[in-house]
């Protein structure tokens, strides 16, 4: 649990924005190593990445890429 945030909260855009790194590269890791390397933020980002899908880590958002 988040500190601030009770179980179920959602994120402000804002607090997304300024989310800790340290914290951020944390649950990446645990995600990877649980699921035998199936999630995870860096997981999806080289999904969303790969020729297969094409997008580009530019901000924007691609309908159709989801």
């Amino acid at each position: 649990m988040v500190p601030g945030k009770k179980d179920g909260d959602w994120f402000t855009s804002d607090e997304l924005l300024n989310f800790p790194c340290t914290d951020l590269r944390t649950i990446d890791r645990l995600s990877v190593k649980y699921s035998n390397g199936h999630l995870g933020f860096s997981v999806h980002k080289e999904i969303y990445l790969s020729k297969s899908v094409g997008r580009k880590a530019d901000g924007k958002y691609y309908k159709e890429a989801w």
